[in-house]
């Protein structure tokens, strides 16, 4: 469903998937096969950022992070 959604509101606003940048709010397993999904659909990585609730996660952050936020 999000990435219907992505396909729809690129098409609606007339925007290309290498112009736009996604922030994405919940970095558990829904939220990276979300993220990895916009990934193999072509959005540049980027151009995305994820957050928890922690904050953005970034490489080189200790604090809450995981082999799989990595």
């Amino acid at each position: 469903m999000v990435l219907a959604g992505l396909i729809n509101a690129l098409e609606y606003t007339g925007k290309k998937k290498e112009e736009i940048k996604i922030v994405l709010n919940g970095a558990g397993s829904a939220g990276q096969a979300v993220m990895k999904l916009i990934y193999d659909y072509g959005v540049d990585p980027a151009n995305c950022i994820m957050c928890d609730t922690r904050g953005v996660i970034y490489k080189g952050r200790a604090a809450g992070m995981n082999p799989y936020k990595e």
